[in-house]
């Protein structure tokens, strides 16, 4: 996604030869970069054994913000955009508890819930009536609702065909070996 950005190619490209000019920024950068870690991230910012990380702006408040936040990291969007991503709650269309999933998705969606959970795991609330009644440091804070300007240069994923998941999977585990 970083790579596709830095090109302005869409996140959901479906041109197999824009997944390899990505491809080809990666393996440029390689030498750079420290590792490619996932949830390691966390430690290793927060610990200061890395100094720049993709991470989740959700879990890199907490890093900030946290108990044993570090006033040492900051956050930042790059100009050029980024994904925007929503958590969801689904249910399996087989399950035998319809009622009880939907009941639940229900109470998650209570605004003073909605407000509990914002505060309680450091993410932002989708919800536009929990989000009045969060304290400003949280309602007015960029990590966690960026100012229009920045939405206006995200985009969502999609889901991509089976081709193109093959693909990008495939670049992916050639770029980490």
């Amino acid at each position: 996604m970083i790579a596709q950005e830095q090109l302005g190619i869409s996140l959901n490209s479906t041109k197999p030869k824009e997944w390899e000019q990505a491809y080809d920024l990666l393996l440029e950068q390689k030498p750079l970069l420290q590792q490619y870690v996932n949830d390691s991230v966390y430690d290793l910012m927060t610990n200061e054994e890395a100094w720049i990380a993709p991470y989740y702006a959700g879990d890199c408040s907490i890093m900030i913000y946290g108990d044993s936040g570090n006033e040492n990291i900051k956050f930042y969007i790059p100009e050029c955009g980024t994904n925007f991503f929503v958590d969801t709650v689904c249910v399996r269309s087989t399950t035998k508890h319809q009622q009880e999933a939907e009941a639940y998705i229900d109470f998650l969606c209570k605004a003073e819930v909605a407000k509990a959970n914002a505060e309680y795991l450091g993410y932002a609330t989708p919800s536009s009536q929990a989000r009045k009644m969060l304290d400003v440091s949280i309602s007015e804070n960029p990590y966690f609702y960026p100012p229009q300007e920045i939405m206006e240069k995200t985009e969502t994923y999609l889901p991509l065909s089976d081709k193109i998941n093959k693909i990008q999977s495939d670049l992916w585990l050639k770029l980490r070996q």
